[in-house]
């Protein structure tokens, strides 16, 4: 099973790809890329990683986030605790970690139990900005590449056999969240994408497909002239 590849932004040529529970290989030279993470550690199917946008550095998450200071050479290390509600963490695990586009220090995580984290030191210390979330399965916690006290957060409730549209947006870094989802269909939304000149253009992929909205989030239009209805779980603009 393989899950999401990534590109290092510094290096086109430095390839990387994710097989399951935590199994990352840098393709370039067909190599392991896991030194250092704890192998007691449960990490998720589909194990949340990413390099940095502002250096050759690294980030992913098993129950706890853990950073590498190189896209060469694997040495990772945690880089914080348990941020998820504790007990078997084969299902409290990160699910998505961000960086801020516009702050080299900020970064996000959010979890399978509904818990969403920032920290302002690069991982040093993490703060819970849970309150005003539903306790709802965090699918991406995205940061804005527009304004940096600006982050959003798509979860699904299937978990708690819920259809409900789930779509939150936070202008002062997670203090208060107010729900963006407007008229979206009672599905999971599973990714989201902001358009990197204007935070009221959004895009959200869902699992009937990808919706778009241009008033941040009041309504929302489905995209794709005879598109199947089929999940969406990531979306770029290329």
């Amino acid at each position: 099973d393989g899950f999401k590849a990534v590109f290092d932004p510094f290096d086109s040529s430095n390839i990387f790809a994710l097989v399951q529970n935590g199994a990352l290989y840098n393709v370039t030279n067909f190599l392991s890329f896991t030194t250092g993470f704890n192998q007691n550690d449960d990490f998720p199917w589909d194990m949340p990683y990413m390099v940095s946008h502002h250096a050759q550095e690294m980030y992913a998450g098993s129950y706890r986030i853990y950073h590498n200071a190189s896209t060469y050479v694997p040495d990772w290390k945690p880089i914080s605790g348990d941020l998820t509600d504790g007990g078997y963490h084969r299902y409290h695990y990160i699910t998505s970690i961000d960086e801020s586009p516009k702050s080299k220090y900020l970064l996000f995580a959010g979890t399978s139990d509904g818990r969403a984290w920032k920290s302002l030191n690069k991982g040093k210390t993490w703060i819970d900005i849970t309150k005003g979330l539903p306790k709802r399965y965090i699918t991406q916690i995205l940061a804005s590449e527009n304004d940096s006290n600006t982050l959003y957060v798509t979860q699904s409730g299937y978990m708690y056999n819920e259809f409900v549209p789930h779509i939150y947006m936070s202008t002062d870094l997670g203090a208060s969240w107010q729900t963006i989802s407007g008229d979206l269909p009672p599905v999971a939304t599973n990714c989201l994408l902001v358009n990197k000149s204007n935070d009221s253009i959004l895009f959200a992929g869902t699992d009937v497909g990808v919706y778009a909205t241009t008033d941040l989030g009041q309504t929302w239009k489905r995209l794709g002239n005879n598109m199947p209805i089929f999940p969406i779980t990531e979306l770029a603009i290329e």
